[in-house]
């Protein structure tokens, strides 16, 4: 028998085998079928629904990363700024504008046996 004949031999064979099988009634009734299409549906829409949901966190949280970035970036700013006023070249500049006049002496008053307060 040729290679060919082999096949078409075996091919017949499996088609019939597969013809032959009978399954149970309650599994090729309608009711089945409808119940597992509707089971397909569910997953699927259930799968759309995980999928969306999970784009939208993805795009909300690089939404979150740009704004922390732009806050982080304000904080470096309002440091240097900061550091900026603290300095004693900028302190005395603000003295002059404000018309206020440097301390050439300090003087402390003490008190002594007084006390600061009475129970």
């Amino acid at each position: 028998m040729s290679i060919k004949r082999q096949i078409q031999f075996r091919y017949r064979s499996f088609i019939h085998a597969i013809e032959t099988i009978s399954m149970p009634q309650w599994l090729t009734s309608k009711t089945t079928r409808f119940g597992l299409l509707a089971v397909i549906f569910l997953f699927s829409i259930a799968y759309i629904v995980n999928t969306t949901s999970s784009a939208t966190s993805g795009y909300q949280m690089h939404k979150l990363e740009k704004q922390k970035l732009a806050l982080e970036i304000e904080v470096q700013k309002l440091q240097v700024e900061i550091a900026d006023n603290s300095s004693m070249s900028s302190i005395s500049s603000r003295l002059v504008k404000l018309n206020m006049t440097e301390v050439s002496s300090v003087k402390y008053l003490t008190v002594k046996n007084t006390p600061v307060a009475k129970n």
